[in-house]
C-alpha cells in the first residue's frame, strides 16, 4: 500500500518523453528496490564494469542516488551502489525487473507482482 500523507506524481522519463506513472505500480517498484538482496559482495575495485547501465533515483529533495548495473558473471549481474561504493552480484532475474518496461509502471499489475515473485517480503 502507499504511505499515507502527500500524494505525488511519480514521473518515469523514457527516450520518446515523461510519462505520469501509476502511483501503485510505483511503490511496488520503490519496495522491490528497497528488499533487494544479493548473492554475493565483492571488493570495490572489481573490474566488472565493462558494459554497464545506470539507474538513476532523484528524491523530492533532488538528491540523486546511482545504482551502476555491470557485466555479467556466473551468479548473476554486477551492481555498484555508488553513496556507499558497495559492489554486489544479484541473480539474472533480479536484473530484469532493475529496468521496467512502460508497462510495469503505467499499468495495474498482477497480485503478486513480479517483483514480490522474485523477491519476496520477508517477516523480519
Amino acid at each position: 500500500m502507499p504511505p499515507q500523507g502527500p500524494i505525488y506524481d511519480w514521473i518515469a522519463t523514457y527516450v520518446e518523453g515523461e510519462k505520469t506513472a501509476l502511483a501503485p505500480s510505483v511503490y511496488a517498484y520503490v519496495d522491490y528496490l528497497k528488499r533487494l538482496t544479493w548473492t554475493a559482495l565483492h571488493h570495490s575495485d572489481i573490474d566488472a564494469f565493462t558494459a554497464t547501465r545506470t539507474l538513476l533515483l532523484e528524491d523530492e529533495d533532488g538528491i540523486i542516488e546511482t545504482l551502476t548495473v555491470g557485466d555479467a558473471d556466473p551468479q548473476g549481474r554486477y551492481l555498484r551502489l555508488h553513496t556507499t561504493g558497495h559492489v554486489f552480484t544479484i541473480a539474472p532475474e533480479k536484473t530484469r525487473l532493475l529496468f521496467p518496461d512502460t508497462s510495469a509502471l503505467m499499468d495495474t499489475l498482477p497480485h503478486p507482482t513480479p517483483y514480490t515473485q522474485v523477491e519476496p517480503s520477508t517477516s523480519f
